[in-house]
């Protein structure tokens, strides 16, 4: 059991820090960070300006984990209409953008999740992209030199889109329970449960072991 799985560990390698990495994007810090903001967004609006302002909100979400390294998706113009009207003056929507990636510049909000202040653990995904980028630097030293930089960015990037899924995932259930309703009630956050990867370790151990003991009893 722990033995076999060290091994794969260590064989992994590279593999291994990549997806680590990608797993620490969405790292606890940074989900309780969302979770929170996202409670407090549904409590602090009444039903009617949610029912205008999460729509847009889901868009804007939705459509950077649909083509994340497109330009027109990582750019949301602060002074357009729609967002004055509906995103800004949702209590705790642009805070909720800024804790997945979205940093102020002038009349935009970027989606920089390298600058976000809630990035965390995600900026060990890049650094992991860019260790494995200098290694090649031998081969190529020109072709490479700013390849490091690229993909540390990337990683960053990868690193939130768990994160992003989540909370598209919440808006669009609080969007669906308002419509459900009519608008007549107050929408319920229904949130994924907080899992550590500890306890999912846990309990892929506890699955094997129980398949072992079955396997045991039939042979007997």
């Amino acid at each position: 059991g722990s033995a076999a799985t060290g091994a794969g560990a260590t064989g992994a390698g590279a593999t291994d820090a990549a997806e680590a990495g990608a797993k620490a994007g969405a790292g606890e810090e940074e989900v309780a960070s969302w979770r929170d903001l996202m409670q407090s967004l549904v409590d602090s609006n009444d039903t009617p300006a949610l029912k205008t302002g999460l729509p847009l909100l889901h868009m804007y979400t939705s459509n950077l984990i649909r083509d994340p390294k497109n330009p027109r998706f990582k750019r949301i113009s602060t002074a357009n209409l729609r967002f004055q009207q509906n995103v800004k003056v949702l209590v705790g929507a642009v805070e909720l953008l800024k804790s997945v990636g979205f940093v102020a510049s002038g009349p935009y909000l970027e989606y920089r999740p390298s600058s976000s202040p809630d990035n965390g653990k995600a900026k060990e995904k890049g650094k992991g992209n860019e260790k494995e980028t200098e290694k090649e630097k031998g081969k190529e030293e020109g072709a490479e030199a700013g390849a490091a930089e690229g993909a540390a960015v990337e990683g960053q990037m990868e690193g939130h889109m768990e994160t992003l899924s989540m909370v598209v995932s919440a808006v669009k259930g609080v969007i669906d329970d308002i419509r459900a309703s009519g608008g007549a009630s107050k929408p319920t956050l229904r949130l994924p449960p907080v899992e550590s990867e500890e306890a999912s370790e846990g309990k892929g151990d506890e699955a094997s072991e129980g398949k072992g003991a079955i396997a045991e009893g039939t042979e007997g």
